[in-house]
């Protein structure tokens, strides 16, 4: 898949890829993307990051499983675990020579046209200034009617807020499927998708996710949010090191087509 011709890229990064088993962050694997991401920029591609990670890293801070934490203790989590991930981002892309700006976004915020035009002069301000901003849902101030879900769609909603050309959601699959790819050998991937009919959300419920809390059905929820917006929504495998690449020089992930003439 070549990624050329997107020029604002935005990237979703989930828990599954940046949490390590012991529930520390993965930071060999984030090396290796930020990698990746430095690359692309300097390829003249303008990249912003949409990032969960901060209620695991909060928790294992604390000693509190996630699964085990109520609503509060979660708040408190991203709380602390926001110093911790927005530092592991600023020092991994400080030795690359590239700066970094963390923003915390809720759908409050992007529901209130005044606060939407300000993170969108924000965002626009960092990107003309060279920065690569980092978001994510403020976990402190959000509650469970106003959470996103793993940030699949907060990732789209950002698209929209910044006109981005090309969303890219990294899971623990390879794309979608016509079936459960765990239980059935014989499942197909789709490659490509132009348009999201009833039939192509029934298949969100057979292609199912290890980890994080969004899982395929929000991932096809945010790329029908990105295709009314123009953009276009790349799911892919995030599991291996430097899964750019695997982007740019397989077929395996599913693409979902903005415009058909692509």
């Amino acid at each position: 898949m070549e990624l050329s011709h997107f020029k604002r890229i935005v990237i979703k990064i989930g828990s599954s890829l940046l949490i390590d088993k012991d529930r520390s962050l993965n930071t060999e694997w984030l090396d290796s993307l930020i990698d990746e991401l430095v690359s692309l920029k300097e390829k003249g591609h303008e990249v912003l990051i949409v990032s969960s990670g901060a209620i695991a890293l909060g928790g294992n801070y604390f000693g509190i499983s996630k699964s085990k934490m109520k609503l509060a203790e979660k708040q408190a989590a991203a709380a602390s675990g926001q110093i911790i991930l927005a530092h592991a981002y600023q020092e991994l892309f400080n030795k690359r020579t590239h700066k970094t700006a963390q923003i915390l976004l809720t759908l409050d915020d992007l529901n209130n046209s005044g606060r939407y035009q300000n993170a969108s002069n924000t965002i626009e301000t960092l990107i003309e200034l060279g920065v690569i901003p980092i978001i994510n849902e403020n976990d402190t101030v959000a509650t469970e009617e106003i959470q996103y879900g793993d940030n699949d769609q907060l990732a789209a909603k950002v698209c929209e807020l910044v006109s981005a050309d090309c969303l890219i959601l990294f899971s623990d699959v390879d794309g979608l499927y016509d079936d459960d790819p765990r239980e059935n050998p014989n499942a197909k991937l789709i490659k490509r998708v132009e348009g999201i009919t009833p039939e192509i959300e029934m298949l969100s419920n057979k292609t199912k996710t290890e980890y994080g809390s969004g899982g395929i059905e929000t991932k096809i929820k945010a790329a029908k949010i990105c295709l009314k917006a123009g953009c276009s929504t790349i799911i892919a495998n995030g599991m291996n090191k430097r899964p750019i690449s695997i982007i740019k020089n397989t077929d395996r992930h599913t693409i979902f087509i903005a415009n058909y003439n692509e």
